[in-house]
């Protein structure tokens, strides 16, 4: 248990550290000429945030590894869990990205997987509370509330569809199970 413990915090220090590298890469770039394209991505600050809280989580973790028999495994367990939450920000920040332009759009994954769709290929669309969903037939791309851009693209791709549709709009895609008949929409309106 101590050896699987050290590995994934051994694995979690490269994206730690590709966190903070992305926000300096962020911060050059603002002085580039703008390219075709449009980009929908969270903000380097969550990368950073990701970075730095696995980092402070990491260095517990690992001592606490070394003296299992003092601290037991539940201080251990506890502190892996935070290290794993900081670092799910950083591969957020990676894994949300669209890229798009007046002939479609692009979506990346944190794997470096690109999708390619077009405006025409939308079938629908479902506004959540802090999120949005494009619908391209039984897939569907997330459009994050705190992604920048990212209200800029729905609205965007909502007029392209309607301009390649004879000006119909893009249907509002209803959850499939919802006990709420659709009155609620998120757990803070409850």
């Amino acid at each position: 248990m101590s050896f699987t413990v050290r590995l994934i915090c051994y694995a979690l220090i490269p994206l730690a550290v590709s966190g903070v590298l992305s926000y300096i890469k962020s911060r050059s770039e603002k002085h580039l000429p703008k390219e075709k394209f449009e980009s929908v991505h969270l903000p380097p600050f969550v990368a950073v945030l990701g970075a730095v809280c696995s980092a402070l989580f990491l260095i517990p973790t690992v001592i606490a590894s070394f003296h299992v028999e003092e601290t037991g495994w539940f201080a251990v367990l506890c502190f892996l869990f935070f290290a794993l939450l900081g670092a799910s920000l950083t591969v957020a920040y990676f894994n949300c990205r669209i890229e798009y332009d007046d002939d479609g759009f692009t979506q990346k994954s944190f794997f470096g997987i690109k999708r390619r769709y077009s405006y025409g290929d939308l079938t629908g669309i479902r506004h959540n509370v802090h999120e949005t969903y494009l619908f391209i037939g039984k897939k569907r791309v997330l459009v994050d509330g705190l992604a920048l851009n990212g209200i800029d693209f729905v609205a965007f791709a909502r007029k392209k569809y309607r301009t390649l549709n004879d000006g119909n709009a893009l249907p509002t895609v209803k959850p499939k199970k919802d006990i709420f008949k659709g009155n609620v929409k998120g757990s803070g309106e409850l």
